[in-house]
């Protein structure tokens, strides 16, 4: 287990399981040879033992199949509170990752009002920043998708099952013009030896179908309005491959 030590900077996410938190370390940490300063630590709300040994297990798998996912994650403690610590992928260098879960889930202002309720719910910065700044072209639309169907082929190889929650999209920092990866960030909804409802074994079809739903989200929420229809052209192509390939 990974001991650790160092300042809270700030609340990275809140949801219904976890609260995340980045942490400046007093001693940077080593990982496949690289050192380590800060890194966002996963507190189950629930302090379930369960979940934790459960995300880290899934994470183990994804790493090991090779699936585009967070650089590390360990179980460890800190002050004393068992918990998950990982890449904080806020430090990527040249990419913004980004969730269209997180903004989906962000509560409505008027409802709040209505139902005069207090909401403990964290924005996330890189998610603010994007939809402040939408971007206003992806250059690299098609290659993107290509390449992902690749990626998604792999997956579906190893009978892991996505959902449209567990995707983070990443987006060139410099241009904001171009998609550069993706990868998977949240282990919740990940199913390990996926078995589809009808039976099916190959979850390549459907994999796909949540990829492409999380893209379309991502459009909505990311891109200028007045471009998106292009990709949503594009989306919807892709889906009927698959749709027919279902049937």
């Amino acid at each position: 287990m990974l001991n650790i030590t160092g300042k809270i900077i700030r609340i990275l996410g809140k949801g219904n399981f976890w609260l995340v938190k980045e942490i400046q370390l007093n001693n940077p940490i080593s990982v496949n040879g690289k050192l380590y300063n800060n890194v966002a630590c996963k507190f189950s709300i629930k302090h379930s033992q369960e979940d934790i040994d459960r995300n880290l297990n899934i994470y183990q798998f994804l790493k090991k199949s090779n699936v585009p996912t967070l650089e590390f994650m360990e179980k460890g403690c800190f002050e004393s509170e068992i918990c998950l610590i990982a890449e904080n992928l806020a430090n990527r260098d040249d990419v913004l990752f980004v969730s269209p879960n997180t903004l989906r889930n962000k509560p409505n202002p008027l409802l709040i009002a209505l139902l005069h309720k207090k909401i403990d719910y964290v924005s996330s910065n890189n998610e603010t920043y994007l939809s402040n700044n939408k971007v206003n072209e992806i250059v690299n639309f098609n290659d993107f998708l290509k390449r992902s169907e690749k990626q998604i082929l792999l997956l579906s190889e190893n009978h892991l099952g996505l959902c449209e929650d567990a995707l983070f999209f990443g987006v060139d920092k410099k241009t904001r013009r171009k998609l550069t990866d993706w990868l998977i960030a949240d282990f919740d909804c990940i199913e390990i030896d996926y078995v589809d409802d009808d039976g099916d074994i190959d979850p390549f079809n459907g994999n796909m179908q949540v990829f492409l739903n999380a893209l379309y989200e991502f459009v909505l929420l990311f891109v200028i309005e007045k471009k998106q229809t292009r990709y949503f052209d594009i989306i919807s192509k892709w889906h009927e491959k698959y749709s027919k390939s279902n049937s």
